[in-house]
């Protein structure tokens, strides 16, 4: 084993705890209600941060793992596997989490997205927990059997942090500085960004594309007509950060999928800042749209292909998804699979809307209704339309 390597690719993940534990102050000093999930992220980044220190102490001293006695076993494992770059995608999807900006425009979408950067940072914490079992090693102090060592780095990184929040009286000037790393470190990963790996990884996933359907659909109405449905209340409302759940109801032969292109030319028309659209028409004569994992596995391709090249890669959202690529298996079918990906999808937007036509249509109409019941989840919002049955 290459020592040098193996060093270089622990100091990348001291950097990409590092960079979190900036984004999460800089968010915690802009968002008072945020401090106590910034407290939570800290907790265990910093253990990870300070064994990240010392294991890269012990690799700048010798030449090759498997030849210096003094190198525990287990750490010559662990460089062997695939966590350490688990660790850093993984860390370098919390920051990009956190470090998302926020320019949703006009006084309902503030109220909407109020305590939105709190949301931020439990995201994080929430995708770190899910995957803790990657940083078992850095969270196992005792893998250096010196607990004394690694305490007092953890002494000396809040001291570090606690220093941070004493002297950033010109909190201005402080979260610019930071921001501009950041975003310094997002342009060099997005240098490193593979659009081929990212079209391959579409192309696998193989969601039904909904744009002929839609042209098609969208042919059928008469100039000047459906006008009226933006026009309403409930519309209105829905557009306007109320319910996140608007349903259209009629009977067959009723126009509803007409309709429907027309909402989806509305929203296309006058989409707010950093708002994406994701739609899918479900028709009985087309062999594809009629099974809810389609529907789903659509609205998921859509979400990752629209998620904005800021220096993450959508991959990074649907580590499950990716994994599942690479062992040469089929996209998923399951709609208890399917799910959670479109959600996790979805938190790489501000504002992301759906619109789904025909229900009724759909074979397993009941499993589609649950799914659709489970995205209701208060930040996608839906837009459907069915038969009154």
């Amino acid at each position: 084993m290459d020592a040098a390597s193996d060093a270089a690719t622990i100091i990348q993940i001291a950097q990409a705890t590092q960079q979190v534990l900036n984004a999460g102050l800089v968010y915690a000093k802009r968002y008072t209600n945020a401090e106590k999930s910034c407290k939570l992220l800290q907790y265990d980044l910093r253990c990870v941060l300070a064994t990240a220190n010392i294991a890269i102490d012990a690799l700048t001293r010798c030449s090759s793992l498997g030849k210096d006695p003094n190198i525990d076993d287990r750490l010559i494992q662990w460089f062997s596997s695939d966590e350490p770059k688990k660790c850093l995608d993984m860390l370098r999807g919390m920051e990009g989490l956190i470090t998302g900006r926020n320019r949703t425009q006009g006084v309902l979408a503030r109220i909407r997205f109020a305590g939105w950067v709190e949301d931020k940072i439990k995201d994080a914490i929430t995708l770190f927990d899910k995957h803790r079992a990657y940083f078992h090693f850095l969270l196992s102090a005792d893998i250096w059997n010196d607990i004394k060592d690694v305490k007092e780095r953890q002494e000396v990184a809040e001291c570090i942090l606690n220093r941070v929040d004493e002297e950033n009286k010109e909190i201005q000037e402080a979260v610019q500085t930071v921001a501009t790393e950041i975003a310094e470190d997002r342009d060099e990963r997005k240098k490193e960004f593979d659009r081929d790996q990212v079209t391959s990884f579409l192309q696998w996933l193989d969601g039904l594309d909904c744009t002929i359907k839609h042209e098609a659909t969208h042919s059928l109405r008469q100039p000047d007509t459906c006008t009226w449905l933006p026009k309403t209340e409930k519309y209105q409302s829905w557009r306007g950060g109320g319910n996140p759940f608007l349903w259209l109801g009629g009977k067959a032969g009723s126009g509803k999928s007409v309709l429907a292109s027309a909402v989806i030319d509305d929203l296309q028309r006058g989409k707010i800042d950093e708002e994406v659209l994701a739609y899918f028409y479900c028709d009985f004569r087309i062999e594809r749209s009629v099974n809810a994992h389609e529907v789903l596995r659509s609205l998921l391709a859509q979400l990752l292909r629209l998620a904005p090249i800021d220096g993450v890669d959508c991959r990074d959202a649907v580590p499950d998804l990716v994994q599942r690529k690479e062992k040469g298996a089929s996209p998923p079918n399951d709609i208890n699979l399917l799910i959670p990906l479109v959600l996790s999808a979805a938190k790489l937007h501000r504002l992301p809307v759906i619109v789904v036509d025909a229900l009724d249509e759909c074979r397993d109409v009941e499993k589609l209704l649950d799914a659709l019941k489970q995205l209701n989840d208060g930040h996608i919002w839906l837009f459907v339309t069915s038969r009154p049955e």
